[in-house]
């Protein structure tokens, strides 16, 4: 495989949750561009992306958020699952105590502590787990309502991160770990963000980290490819 290498590189490392291992993504905004406009969660007016840039919709949960994760056919046989969440309250505290200003990567850590934010998202998780509830469905739900705080946590990331466990503890202490990774990385994902962002690519900085680190953990397809090609 002949490689395509960037004189200017910009490189990511994060290391995982239990410290072993750092996870190299080389020509990370080349990993970024190429997701943003080929991935079906980020292209299109019906994406995942494009409804978390919608600012009018970030008070409440709504059906049709349900709808653009799960499908229409998965939606309806899960529908008392998510019944409390969708019709008794819709717009609960934990939710709104969630500032959509909150930045996971820019927030200052004095600001971080002080306004307690971990302990807020914490407290969205515990209100969000439940049966037909995980960690990716929940992180998906919540990062259309507050992108810039909430980073995607699929399967791919977290077997990439080596997050073992799936409960609102393990996954709070995941995000404040991956915080630390973001901010580590910070000046080389404002870089790629503004690269997206002169293509007409809005996307909040959690985001970027965790797409390409998603692109990293693919074992094979396009991405995993791609990752290969240009690091």
């Amino acid at each position: 495989m002949q490689k395509l290498n960037s004189t200017d590189r910009i490189d990511i490392e994060v290391d995982t949750v239990d410290g072993d291992e750092t996870v190299h993504v080389g020509n990370a905004d080349f990993v970024a561009r190429f997701f943003f406009t080929s991935n079906e969660s980020s292209v299109g007016p019906e994406s995942v992306d494009d409804r978390a840039l919608d600012d009018s919709h970030r008070s409440r949960f709504e059906e049709s958020d349900l709808q653009l994760l799960l499908g229409a056919t998965e939606k309806r046989g899960s529908s008392p699952y998510w019944e409390n969440l969708l019709v008794i309250d819709p717009s609960p505290g934990w939710l709104t105590q969630l500032d959509p200003a909150w930045d996971l990567f820019r927030m200052p850590e004095a600001s971080w502590l002080s306004q307690n934010c971990l302990a807020s998202i914490a407290e969205a998780f515990e209100g969000l787990y439940g049966s037909h509830r995980r960690k990716a469905v929940i992180t998906k739900l919540l990062y259309l309502k507050r992108p810039l705080l909430v980073p995607i946590c699929d399967s791919g990331l977290a077997g990439l991160m080596r997050l073992r466990k799936d409960n609102p503890e393990a996954l709070a202490a995941f995000v404040a770990h991956f915080r630390e990774q973001g901010r580590k990385n910070l000046a080389s994902l404002e870089v790629i963000q503004r690269d997206l962002e002169s293509r007409g690519l809005r996307r909040s900085l959690p985001r970027i980290l965790q797409a390409v680190l998603w692109c990293k953990a693919a074992s094979s397809g396009p991405y995993w490819y791609y990752t290969q090609l240009v690091d």
